[in-house]
């Protein structure tokens, strides 16, 4: 997610001092370091969905369906069962657009429709289903803490 109105400001600066070359050159340097700040913010927060929130609620999701999660991942141990948990809300989170409810809850149901195997097909309306529940009560966004 890039800051548009920084970037916006940069090149008007870049453009009032040196012209169009130096707005274009500011954009890029904008750009660029906009991209890898947010970059170096999703590695130490462990992910798009920071890593403390992702295995509060993997850790929850396993105490409400831990047969679900063995099924769709038959002979993990117990922190790579939980792992793997992390790893599919992760990819959820990774795959919405947002996050509100309808874009989560989309990108759940897109990465249902591309799993091969039925029980994993399951476990993602399970963990869609979990994070409903937890996420979005009373219609509030995800805890980001």
């Amino acid at each position: 997610m890039n800051p548009w109105v920084l970037n916006g400001i940069t090149t008007l600066v870049g453009l009032a001092g040196w012209g169009i070359l130096g707005g274009i050159v500011a954009f890029a340097i904008a750009w660029s370091v906009s991209m890898l700040f947010g970059l170096a913010c999703i590695w130490i927060s462990g992910g798009v969905l920071p890593r403390s929130v992702r295995r509060k609620t993997a850790e929850s999701f396993l105490e409400a369906h831990l047969e679900t999660a063995i099924a769709a991942y038959p002979g993990l141990n117990d922190h790579a069962l939980q792992n793997a948990i992390e790893d599919k809300i992760e990819e959820i989170c990774r795959a919405a657009t947002g996050q509100n409810y309808d874009q989560v809850m989309a990108a759940a149901q897109q990465i249902e429709k591309e799993e091969t195997n039925p029980l994993r097909r399951y476990l993602i309306t399970a963990i869609g289903m979990h994070l409903e529940r937890t996420w979005w009560p009373q219609g509030v966004t995800p805890p980001m803490t």
